[in-house]
């Protein structure tokens, strides 16, 4: 694989990383403004069940974030970082 098939690639875990991020900021405030607005009508049994839903999407999603941000890392290090600056492309 060349340096500039790593480099796209390697765009593409990171388009990849932000669009994980906006939705895991997302699904974190539709529940804030969920558990804000309607937490005090639930019942116990809604309430769990929202809390369930909630806790398994924020861990999957936070795993996948993690996940891809740890790949785009390697990534970026295996073209070449070097004092800053990256030889095949700027992903700043």
């Amino acid at each position: 694989m060349t340096e500039y098939e790593v480099a796209d690639l390697t765009a593409s875990v990171l388009s990849k990383f932000l669009t994980s991020l906006t939705v895991f900021l997302s699904i974190l405030s539709a529940y804030v403004i969920s558990a804000f607005s309607a937490g005090k009508r639930l019942s116990k049994i809604q309430l769990s069940i929202i809390n369930l839903c909630f806790l398994v999407s924020a861990g999957i999603l936070g795993f996948l974030v993690v996940s891809l941000l740890r790949r785009f890392f390697a990534l970026a290090q295996s073209i070449g970082v070097e004092r800053g600056t990256i030889r095949a492309v700027d992903f700043t």
